[in-house]
This record gives structure tokens, sequence and C-alpha cells, in this order.
């Protein structure tokens, strides 16, 4: 993937010549990015894309922009040029590729069946019906990879892919977003409920294109539990029969998940093969609601009060603010935002 968003200087002159034999299997290439950025004039400001006696050329020009955040192939402010050498150009190829990494990792460890069997003991077993209680179950192994594993972000080389065996994560209480996903996998498998990876990007803005499989716009790993035998609830972020769940979140329930992970393209690993399927878009999942109760006086004075209720990623972030700050603060910021 090639981004072509200079933001510090223009450039003069961009050509850029691929060149491949006719016979090589998998060549394929996407040029996405603003109207006019594949066309134009020779000398105007625009790139062409265009095939040539040896493969493709581009060439142009390409003045100075503002920087622009956020990822070319959705702001479509900015030209992407994608690239790929790969005879199984399909998302199951993706998923066979991640899946290899998966393969060499050890079976959960007896310490790791023990926790899953430990936290869901004292869940009631009879007294309620078979998908509540699979809920609730889901709920407390999720509270658990939450909160009691720390999320800390390791991309060493094939590390960057490859997770961490879930005994060794759940030993050092510590682990990036693979290493989380992985160990609540397996809690949730020795729990009897089937759970699988999901590659997914991270991104408020960005979104994979999904007619070019390939893994390297993926920068997440969260977790795709199946639906069958579990309850849900309207406002669940459920898609396409998965249950969608982020570890490295450290607040809310099972059914919270963060914004910029919403409306994206999963991977889901399967065992057999791989299954792209858009997370949904969680209506009410970010509110901020003001309630005033004032009684007015006849000398024009009012007593009451007012509450400010706060859900989702609103409510994640002020609670993170109040921990990490000395209540002062918070009032004189609470007083100067009235």
């Amino acid at each position: 993937m090639i981004r072509l968003r200079p933001t510090s200087e223009a450039f003069e002159d961009v050509r850029i010549r691929v060149r491949h034999a006719a016979d090589v299997e998998g060549f394929r290439h996407l040029m996405h990015g603003p109207a006019g950025s594949s066309a134009g004039a020779e000398g105007e400001d625009g790139l062409r894309l265009q095939p040539n006696a040896s493969g493709l050329e581009l060439s142009g020009r390409w003045q100075e922009r503002p920087h622009l955040p956020g990822l070319a192939a959705v702001t479509e402010r900015e030209p992407v040029l994608y690239l790929a050498w790969e005879s199984r150009a399909t998302w199951d190829g993706v998923a066979r590729w991640y899946r290899g990494f998966l393969d060499t990792l050890p079976k959960p460890p007896a310490a790791v069946r023990a926790t899953a069997q430990e936290l869901i003991a004292d869940l009631p077993s009879t007294s309620l019906p078979a998908d509540r209680r699979r809920r609730a179950q889901l709920e407390a192994l999720v509270a658990y990879a939450r909160t009691k594993i720390r999320y800390v972000a390791v991309e060493v080389g094939v590390g960057g892919y490859r997770p961490t065996p879930s005994g060794e994560t759940m030993d050092r209480r510590w682990g990036d977003c693979k290493d989380k996903s992985l160990l609540l996998i397996d809690l949730l498998r020795e729990a009897g409920l089937e759970a699988y990876p999901a590659l997914i990007r991270l991104d408020g803005r960005g979104r994979i294109r999904d007619e070019f499989p390939s893994p390297f716009d993926f920068n997440h790993l969260i977790v795709g539990v199946s639906t069958e035998g579990l309850e849900v609830v309207d406002s669940d972020p459920v898609a396409d029969g998965f249950f969608f769940i982020d570890p490295t979140q450290t607040r809310g329930s099972a059914g919270y998940l963060h914004r910029d992970v919403q409306d994206q393209s999963a991977l889901v690993v399967l065992p057999s093969d791989g299954r792209l399927v858009r997370t949904p878009t969680l209506a009410d999942s970010n509110v901020v609601a003001l309630e005033v109760d004032l009684e007015v006086q006849p000398t024009g004075a009012a007593d009451g009060g007012a509450t400010i209720r706060l859900t989702g990623d609103f409510a994640s972030s002020w609670l993170q603010e109040v921990e990490s700050s000395p209540p002062a603060e918070i009032e004189d910021r609470l007083r100067g935002q009235g």
C-alpha cells in the first residue's frame, strides 16, 4: 500500500514503474483516492495509473497538501495505490495465513481451564434459562479478561501478528490485543462458548478495502462469539451470527463496543475458512443527557439540581479523567464548562 499524501513538500514529479511478466499469477492493483487523482493532463496536479509494455506506470504531479488525518481509503481526500502479488487473493486465504500463527501455539494449560471454571462456578446453574446462563458466563469471563489482564502493546517483528500463548498471558497478567483476545477465546471455549479471533481495523475514520483482500490494513484483534444459544438484546454488537467483544476495553459490559471498531469489516478466522463481517453501528451507544429538576420561587430564585448521564465512550473517557485528576481540578473544569 503506497500512501500518496505529501504534507511537508510538493512532488515535482512522481514516476513509479511496476514491472511484471504477463504470466505472474495473482498480480493485482487498486487505485483509490479523490476524484481526478488517477487522471489529468500532463503538467496538471494529478496522478495517472496506466498499463505500459512491462506492467503498470504511475506518473504525474502532486502538490503540497495540508495534513489530513485518517486512512486515505475512507476519507477519499488522498490517493492510495494498493499493489499485491498473491495467487490466493481471497479473504479465506488471509484467514488461512493468520490461522498458521495460531496453529503453532500450544493448547491452553490446566491453569486456564481451572480459571474459566472458577469464574463461572458461582453463577446460577439451574435457576436461569440456558441462553441467559450462557450470557452470565460470557459477562464473567469478559470482565476478567478486560480488568485483570493489563493492556500493553507489543509489536516487534512477527510478534505484531502471533499471539502469546494464553497460559503465559494469564501468568504475567498483561498482553496486547492479540494476547488478551486469545486468552478470552480459550476461557470462553472452556466454558462451552464458541469464540474466534477477528481481525479488524481500530480507526474512527479508516476502513479496509473489502474488494482487496490483504492482512495489512488490519491493526487490531478482537473476539467473535457465536450467538447460537446465547441471550442477546437489540443493543448488543451482533452481526451475521457473531457477538463482537474487544477485550482491550477496560469498562462496560460485554455489550459495550468502542465506536472505533463499530461499522468496520472484521475477518472472523474460523477453523476451515474466514468470514468477512461488518460490525454493527450501535444506536444510542454514546449519549450525553442532561436532566434538570428545579422548583422556581415567586422571587425568581430556584432550588434543585441537575444530573448529567453519560453512556458509552463518553462515560469511559470521563471515568478515566476522574481517576487521573485531583478532585479540585475536576470541579473547576465542570464549573468552567457550565
